[in-house]
């Protein structure tokens, strides 16, 4: 923690990483909302409207004006969780009355929209926004579902920016049973979702403990409806990526060395039947042999490279993911980088001028390595906050966000190559909050 930093108290668990204690949380809301189903939404604590609590997932609206948190209510001492919506005008005029780079920690209900702060349940582990802009998706863990909100980035003050309920109202509101998706006739959504996926007509999402991958079709505008459930993935799935050609997505799973490749064909949506799904052999993960543990997935702007993030041992390993003929990645072994203990997420972060860099959030280690994709090398080491874990790229920017799950900021990182502070945290938005071990 840096010097000078004060630290808000708190009454929540501790001690436990987003993907170890979830577990046991949720175990523990699902027995509840098995023997008093609804009651998590009519009594307890109302989650702060104002405040980052746990947060688990990042997300940048399409038009860059806002940063999508989500908080998880990972000690469930409220009785919901929350999306906050974090204004990035604010953010940069902070940044820019701190000469670049401000050096304590900024409270974080100046930099929110509480007017647009979404209530949903408990237990939030991921955000999506839809490609053309105009809905959020979040998993939820807490009720097994998949919860949408429409995005209005051009709403003046006082509107909402999220709305998940048909109360208008120009305040903070809990969404309605219309927008949680939980089964669609006899088809449910699997027991908890972890990850998601948002593309043009689907909305997939991962669930950790099954390894189900449920489909939901949201085309043309479609409310979502849950169309299919694909098993054949091993048991953890734990993260999503699409080739930029388009075609293939990929599964990585914390029980499995390999990548999962498949495609999920519209026309079959069409027809009045289930979306057709194909599947490629598994590509195998093997220079970090005995590994068994992949965590995250992230291709280069062009294709041309694949950077895969495992958690035992601590490694990323990078191939050449050029198209073949026939448009199948070829996924021939380039290098395996050590990294610090717990990788949980990747990021991709463009430069000017048509480059990149590959960022790697480490949980454990309390680090962000910066990975060169030129030199297949790490060239730069950066501190965290406590417990990183979600991260989102603003290429417009020039920045990246990152959300410390285990002290409850966000992180703002400088990622502009002529900046003086260029891969340094330059805002620190929130109050660290650590929790107590003895609660």
């Amino acid at each position: 923690m840096r010097a000078g930093m004060t630290v808000r108290a708190s009454v929540g668990a501790a001690g436990s990483s987003p993907e170890r204690g979830f577990g046991v949380a949720t175990l523990v809301l699902s027995a509840v909302l098995g023997l008093c189903a609804g009651c998590l939404d009519a009594q307890g604590i109302d989650p702060p409207t104002d405040r980052f609590f746990f947060p688990t997932g990042l997300a940048r609206t399409a038009g860059g004006r806002y940063l999508l948190v989500a908080n998880s209510n990972f000690n469930l001492k409220y009785n919901a969780g929350t999306v906050a919506v974090v204004d990035l005008a604010r953010v940069d005029a902070a940044i820019a009355e701190c000469s670049g780079c401000c050096r304590q920690a900024r409270d974080e209900t100046p930099f929110l929209r509480t007017d647009s702060t979404a209530i949903l349940g408990s237990q939030v582990t991921d955000l999506a926004v839809s490609p053309d802009g105009a809905r959020v998706y979040a998993t939820v863990r807490g009720n097994a579902s998949l919860t949408w909100f429409d995005l209005d980035e051009a709403a003046a003050d006082g509107g909402r920016v999220l709305s998940c309920s048909d109360d208008r109202s120009s305040r903070a509101h809990r969404c309605d049973g219309r927008h949680e998706i939980i089964r669609t006739g006899s088809l449910w959504v699997p027991a908890e979702p972890y990850v998601l996926l948002a593309l043009e007509d689907w909305v997939l999402t991962g669930h950790v403990d099954s390894g189900d991958v449920a489909l939901f079709d949201v085309g043309e505008g479609r409310t979502p409806t849950v169309v299919r459930v694909l098993d054949q993935f091993p048991d953890g799935v734990n993260g999503f990526a699409r080739h930029p050609s388009g075609e293939w997505l990929y599964v990585v799973s914390r029980a499995s060395s390999r990548l999962y490749p498949f495609t999920v064909a519209m026309a079959s949506r069409h027809a009045g039947e289930g979306p057709a799904v194909s599947s490629a052999p598994a590509v195998a993960v093997t220079s970090n042999s005995p590994g068994a543990d992949c965590r995250s997935l992230v291709f280069s702007p062009d294709g041309t490279r694949a950077f895969v993030a495992n958690r035992e041992p601590p490694s990323v390993v990078v191939f050449d993911s050029t198209p073949r003929g026939d448009g199948t990645p070829a996924f021939t072994l380039l290098a395996t980088l050590e990294i610090g203990s717990g990788p949980s997420r990747l990021a991709v972060q463009p430069l000017p001028g048509g480059g990149y860099v590959v960022l790697v959030v480490c949980f454990n280690a309390e680090q962000l390595f910066v990975v060169d994709p030129v030199l297949l090398a790490v060239v730069h080491v950066v501190p965290t906050g406590i417990g990183p874990h979600a991260i989102m790229s603003d290429p417009d920017a020039r920045r990246v966000y990152l959300a410390n799950f285990g002290e409850s900021t966000v992180w703002a990182f400088d990622f502009d190559p002529g900046s003086s502070f260029y891969g340094q945290s330059v805002l620190c938005i929130g109050t660290p909050e650590i929790p107590s071990r003895n609660d």
